[in-house]
């Protein structure tokens, strides 16, 4: 007969919780674009994390009305602040990784209390929004690049920084806003197009693709292969969803 320990269970309780409340605030903020943070007169609401001694926990909510139940409780002087998605992950989360502090996604009176880095946190957004672009793409048949009097754009990666990256979006919108530079313009390609031959060029320019692109530490870069599996929903993708 073998024996698990009481806290090995209890220990993978709570990473169990912490997946479904960082999956639930994941589903809620790509959904709305904006998650809601309390501040009072010292800054942040933070508090001292249970299972991490010396260490405290950034409180997260996806929905404002539970921000603002728990502000008054939380804070003195507190005041609700909406942070938009493009700043949650590529600002806000990697400033509490920056300072060893853990993001408290949906925080509120239940036993459990979540606790998952800001890297994890940035990841899972990154990957469901990847999926997002997926499904996108798969429905218009089409995707949208950045490309200027030199051709396609691409960035630096954020792994190595003798490699390059290309973004790769599924609207127009989403592809204009990081048209930063005016020679800098969003083209639209077919899928057809896309996974016949710029695929092709990404792979003889060793070059990966950033799906659904923000700036920020924890871009989610794929290779050729697993862009192709991606946007056929092969296996393959559930590396990615």
């Amino acid at each position: 007969m073998s024996f698990v320990p009481n806290s090995f269970v209890a220990a993978n309780a709570l990473k169990a919780d912490d997946a479904v409340a960082r999956d639930a605030f994941v589903r809620d903020v790509l959904a709305s674009g904006v998650c809601f943070v309390v501040e009072g007169a010292d800054g942040k609401v933070r508090v001292p994390s249970p299972r991490h001694p010396g260490c405290h926990v950034e409180l997260l909510w996806s929905d404002r009305a539970e921000a603002t139940r728990w502000a008054s409780v939380l804070a003195t002087k507190s005041q609700i602040r909406a942070v938009a998605l493009h700043t949650l992950i590529a600002e806000h989360l990697p400033s509490l990784t920056v300072a060893s502090v853990f993001a408290g996604p949906d925080w509120s009176d239940l036993p459990a209390e979540p606790e998952v880095t800001g890297a994890e946190l940035s990841y899972s957004l990154r990957r469901a929004l990847a999926v997002e672009f997926a499904a996108a793409a798969h429905t218009t048949r089409q995707v949208w690049l950045l490309k200027d009097a030199n051709g396609l754009v691409t960035l630096t990666s954020t792994l190595s920084s003798t490699a390059q990256v290309l973004p790769v979006f599924a609207t127009h919108e989403q592809a204009a806003s990081h048209a930063t530079a005016q020679i800098v313009t969003p083209v639209r390609q077919p899928m057809a197009e896309f996974l016949s031959k710029t695929l092709m060029t990404c792979i003889v320019e060793h070059w990966r693709l950033a799906p659904a692109y923000m700036p920020g530490p924890d871009v989610l870069e794929l290779a050729p292969w697993d862009m192709k599996a991606l946007l056929h929903g092969s296996p393959q993708s559930r590396r990615v969803a």
